[in-house]
């Protein structure tokens, strides 16, 4: 009888082990995710804002350089957040909020400089945090 006892408290145990490994695992997952999304965020805007001077340009740009630099927050909070509640289907996530950054930037490279650019910035955040409440709830 004690036998069928400590058999039961040795599997209790292996699978408290298990689910500790497992949770483990996928708060090391989740920080990978978080900083991919934070240097990608980066990246882009290295590779799209360089040449542009937003300390010595108008204001339409300068509130697009707080814009972005909140982009980049929340980037981060997204990229958490899709591969976390999506799994696989995070990688087509990811491509369409790509494909509207790029859009942002041709936008940024054939518009005047005007409120309209700092519009597409804000329709891409808001993007971003509708996707996120969907997947939410």
């Amino acid at each position: 009888m004690d036998d069928d006892w400590f058999q039961d408290d040795s599997q209790i145990d292996s699978r408290q082990l298990e689910l500790k490994l497992a949770e483990n695992e996928q708060k090391r997952n989740q920080r990978d995710q978080w900083n991919k999304g934070y240097l990608d965020g980066l990246e882009w805007a290295d590779k799209n804002y360089s040449s542009y001077d937003l300390n010595e340009s108008d204001s339409s740009i300068q509130d697009l350089r707080e814009h972005f630099d909140k982009s980049v927050e929340e980037g981060r909070f997204a990229y958490l957040l899709l591969a976390d509640n999506l799994g696989p289907s995070f990688d087509e996530q990811r491509n369409e909020l790509r494909q509207m950054m790029e859009q942002l930037n041709l936008g940024l490279k054939n518009q005047d400089q005007s409120d309209h650019i700092v519009n597409q910035s804000r329709e891409l955040r808001q993007k971003i945090n509708k996707d996120i409440d969907i997947e939410m709830n």
